[in-house]
């Protein structure tokens, strides 16, 4: 099942690489196929974490999204946007994850005075710090990547 991951991947990345030369450029650019790329990497990323559960399920769906933007829009430039799309996905789990609580170091969990009866503590969970640290990080940088590329090219043409 992991492999079927980097294969999705790996045949987009060939789509891009060969159908870069052929088609023309100027209608597959823009903000609206980066975001195209950014649906599919989200799709994809989604499907990879879910992957005991939903994502098998989701897999056919998100590879054929991320073929089709492939096959569609292949700019290099645009393609940045799979990055953006798998920040978001890493942000939503931090988002899902808000509500962890690290357990003591000692073990004991004890509820606090004045605890109303049938009252329960628990600890534990995700901590949402990493996830949005590398969420932020992939998605904040290729959208600044593509924005300075687009006014690079802008300023050229």
């Amino acid at each position: 099942m992991v492999v079927l991951f980097p294969a999705v991947v790996l045949a987009a990345a060939v789509v891009v690489w060969r159908g870069r030369r052929s088609r023309t450029a100027s209608r597959h650019e823009g903000w609206r196929w980066f975001a195209a790329w950014a649906a599919a990497g989200a799709a994809i990323t989604f499907s990879f974490l879910a992957g005991f559960t939903v994502g098998l399920l989701i897999l056919p769906a998100a590879a054929g999204l991320l073929l089709w933007v492939a096959y569609s829009a292949p700019g290099v430039k645009e393609a940045t946007g799979f990055v953006a799309g798998v920040g978001t996905t890493l942000m939503l789990v931090a988002f899902l994850s808000r509500d962890y609580a690290p357990c003591p170091e000692n073990g004991v969990l004890s509820l606090p005075a004045g605890s109303p009866p049938g009252a329960s503590v628990s600890c534990g969970g995700v901590d949402p710090m990493p996830w949005l640290i590398s969420g932020g990080a992939l998605t904040v940088l290729p959208l600044l990547g593509y924005a300075a590329l687009r006014a690079l090219h802008d300023a050229s043409a």
